[in-house]
């Protein structure tokens, strides 16, 4: 179910990832090769990590990637389901309660631009609750049994 807009997160974040390398790689060049330097740089390459890390976050919970422990082997494998949906429950309040969170501190930032780029920071802060609710969503579709990450159409593999 999730595969199509996996796929996209998985472009964006390659995309991310992309300008960032690219613009330190050029700002260093400048820098050392030229001696004049891009004022754009730290804060682009900050506020692309930012969007880039928070949506890596949502594929790598979806591949079941984050750190977890091995400590309910000895619960056999119907206590291990419930404590795996317990905590599925515990992550996807947790996320809930970021994601409102993040959309209540959004209004205040409108007014408030970078200094460099001249974009108001409303858009970098937008990438807390996009990305937690793109992770509660990845784990309702886990829980109600819709999504599959291993049954993805092949596809380039990095």
């Amino acid at each position: 179910m999730l595969g199509p807009l996996a796929r996209a997160i998985e472009a964006l974040v390659l995309v991310g990832m992309a300008v960032v390398a690219t613009v330190v790689v050029i700002e260093v060049l400048l820098r050392y090769g030229v001696g004049t330097s891009l004022i754009i740089t730290e804060e682009l390459s900050r506020y692309g990590m930012i969007w880039v890390a928070l949506l890596a976050s949502v594929l790598v919970l979806r591949e079941k990637g984050h750190i977890a422990t091995g400590a309910t082997g000895w619960l056999g494998p119907r206590g291990q389901r419930v404590v795996g949906v317990v905590a599925e429950l515990l992550s996807l309040l947790f996320l809930i309660v970021i994601a409102v969170a993040g959309l209540q501190v959004l209004p205040a930032q409108l007014d408030q631009e970078t200094l460099t780029l001249r974009v108001t920071i409303f858009w970098f802060y937008l990438a807390l609750p996009v990305s937690a609710l793109l992770m509660a969503l990845v784990i309702i579709a886990r829980l109600l049994g819709l999504d599959h990450p291993d049954s993805d159409p092949p596809g380039v593999e990095l």
